[in-house]
């Protein structure tokens, strides 16, 4: 049983997975920032998709299909790593992002920052069109009911 929290950078995903992380008996699995490569993004997946117990602080099979598109070269995750997360029927709780400036991690790289600049109203919509068919529920940090949202987790995890 995993809980995915997913959406545009800046959107306060970390704030929400932290806040959770509390209050279920799930392992916090912060995201590990930017594909390097395909290669390296598959693996990544592939990694996540074995782990089980997990609070996911955006996860590879979902973020990359959607930020992949605008990288040059374009990045892509199998498709059938996709169908698989889908069929394990995570929680997947979409976090709608606020306009306004991305909080810089230690893992952004310039050409993700110019990524993100370049592109944030794109990634936006991208995410505000894959939300209706794959998410459980949608969250906003500025109108959301967090205890609502983390009784929805704990509920989940029962």
């Amino acid at each position: 049983m995993n809980i995915i929290i997913e959406g545009p950078d800046g959107s306060g995903k970390s704030t929400l997975a932290r806040h959770i992380a509390q209050h279920v008996p799930l392992t916090l699995k912060r995201g590990e920032g930017p594909s390097r490569s395909t290669e390296e993004i598959i693996a990544r997946a592939w990694r996540y998709l074995k782990m089980d117990g997990m609070l996911f602080d955006r996860h590879p099979c979902i973020s990359e299909p959607i930020y992949g598109q605008f990288r040059t070269p374009p990045t892509a995750i199998p498709q059938q790593y996709i169908d698989r997360l889908y069929r394990s029927k995570p929680l997947i709780i979409y976090v709608r992002g606020l306009a306004g400036p991305h909080q810089l991690k230690d893992y952004d790289t310039k050409e993700h920052i110019g990524l993100m600049q370049s592109n944030e109203d794109r990634i936006r919509a991208a995410y505000e069109d894959w939300a209706p068919g794959h998410a459980t529920v949608t969250y906003s940090v500025e109108s959301g009911d967090l205890d609502a949202i983390t009784e929805l987790c704990k509920e989940f995890c029962k």
